[in-house]
């Protein structure tokens, strides 16, 4: 009876292990290799964006110079 206690306790501490070892362990690195690219295209996505708004916004314009009278030239209308 000891024999057959001691090997189940060997057989659930082995499947234990291969529970353990093929199965959390892998889905836990995968889930963080995951969890890394979900971040990083976040950023990407963040960063393009940004280019795009800023791409998007009009360019500031330079403040147009006073024109002053003396650049005109009278108009006359011909007949």
């Amino acid at each position: 009876m000891g024999l057959i206690k001691i090997l189940f306790q060997l057989f659930l501490i082995y499947m234990l292990y291969k529970f353990i070892f093929n199965l959390v362990i892998p889905l836990y690195k995968s889930s963080q290799v995951m969890r890394q690219k979900m971040n990083e295209m976040n950023s990407r996505m963040k960063n393009q964006e940004m280019n795009t708004r800023e791409q998007a916004a009009p360019p500031k314009a330079a403040p147009q110079a006073k024109v002053s009278k003396e650049d005109y030239i009278d108009y006359e209308e011909i007949k």
